[in-house]
């Protein structure tokens, strides 16, 4: 099975940012390989998995896996200075697959001040 791994460091809380969390998304995708026979509903050729890990740890903190498409996405609060690993692992299928992936950490100070 293949495993990728990333790291997404929230930023440290400031004098003016305290305690306020941030929220963190992040978006994996791949190439969808479907098979030649598109008569019907097909599922892609390969599966990815997406979990998301604290650092200190390795505590479980989001999760997300499907069979039936070819992109899964995570969403989750975290806190200021906490560091977090994104691990994607290869569910099923073979061969090549080219994936991207992409995070974002947002501040939720403007939305729920603490």
């Amino acid at each position: 099975m293949s495993k990728f791994s990333y790291k997404v460091q929230v930023p440290a809380p400031t004098a003016v940012n305290l305690r306020n969390a941030c929220t963190v998304k992040v978006a994996l995708a791949w190439d969808a390989k479907f098979p030649s026979n598109i008569t019907r509903m097909q599922r892609p050729t390969a599966a990815f998995l997406l979990a998301i890990y604290k650092s200190s740890g390795g505590i479980p903190v989001k999760y997300s896996g499907s069979y039936d498409n070819n992109y899964e996405i995570v969403e989750f609060v975290a806190m200021p200075g906490e560091e977090y690993n994104i691990h994607i692992a290869r569910a099923s299928g073979t061969g090549t697959v080219w994936y991207g992936v992409a995070w974002n950490v947002a501040s939720q100070a403007a939305i729920c001040p603490i």
